[in-house]
């Protein structure tokens, strides 16, 4: 007779995995990171020692404070915080990441350095008028 494993129940294991994620940050956003890579065809070597602490502030955006929020419906919220790979084309490597807010890492996406100096100079062409 065979012994049936126990399974935790969907809210139980939604309580779990939150706790997990508010507890371990640093651990849900190199498993982020790894699914993007997969996603993108992209090389992922990060472990978790490489995954930066959130800072207080966003480095890009010194005037948003970052919250790191679980179950909140906060994904995708400025402050959020985001992993930015600094050369897009590098991939998620060790020295290769930075904590960033959500809203700083969307504007940069996948922005050339021409595209965003582009936008700046018709941004301040725009504001002199």
């Amino acid at each position: 007779m065979s012994k049936a494993k126990w399974k935790p129940t969907k809210a139980q294991q939604k309580g779990y995995n939150f706790r997990y994620r508010k507890n371990k940050p640093q651990t849900y956003i190199l498993y982020r990171a790894r699914q993007s890579a997969k996603i993108r065809g992209l090389e992922c070597t990060l472990t978790v020692d490489d995954i930066p602490p959130i800072p207080e502030f966003c480095p890009v955006f010194p005037w948003i404070r970052l919250q790191y929020r679980v179950g909140e419906g906060m994904n995708g919220r400025d402050e959020s915080p985001s992993l930015d790979r600094i050369e897009n084309d590098r991939g998620y490597v060790a020295g290769n990441v930075r904590i960033i807010s959500d809203r700083a890492n969307r504007l940069k996406s996948n922005a050339t350095y021409g595209e965003i100096v582009a936008l700046l100079t018709d941004f301040e062409g725009r504001k002199k008028e």
